[in-house]
């Protein structure tokens, strides 16, 4: 694969895990970060003896990006039931999320706490929800064999 090669993230899909097995909840239009993002804060170590600049270290922990994830639903079907189970549950699900690339298909997996479930349902489009996932560990990213 290029390096240089353009891609978009059309097909792209989010499975969840409320049950015993990964689910495929919707395929998703949008989502604009990626769950193998995160963010570290910095902390000040500047002492008395520090001249010239503030000196600074990374936190030891990363905190993974809140993503608010856009897809299509249809009511009452197993894929909106399957949202609200997610945005009702109390802690973090299994999630996968299927990226093509071309010829090649990437799976995101990992942890997250699924919350703010919102329906729109726009006079002349095709209704479309968002949900906000937090991931609670590091995802992995792989290439299905």
């Amino acid at each position: 694969m290029a390096l240089s090669k353009t891609t978009h993230g059309h097909g792209s899909e989010l499975w969840i895990k409320t049950g015993a097995t990964l689910t495929k909840v919707a395929e998703v239009d949008d989502i604009p970060e990626l769950p193998t993002s995160a963010e570290r804060e910095l902390y000040e170590t500047s002492s008395f003896d520090t001249e010239d600049f503030k000196e600074w270290k990374k936190l030891p922990l990363k905190d993974g990006v809140p993503i608010t994830i856009r897809g299509n639903y249809v009511i009452n079907s197993a894929s909106d039931a399957l949202l609200q189970e997610a945005d009702d549950a109390e802690g973090a699900l299994e999630y996968r999320i299927i990226l093509k690339e071309g010829a090649d298909i990437f799976h995101v997996e990992g942890t997250a706490l699924f919350y703010n479930l919102k329906r729109m349902n726009p006079k002349d489009a095709k209704r479309t929800f968002e949900i906000t996932m937090k991931p609670v560990d590091a995802a992995t990213i792989e290439e299905p064999a």
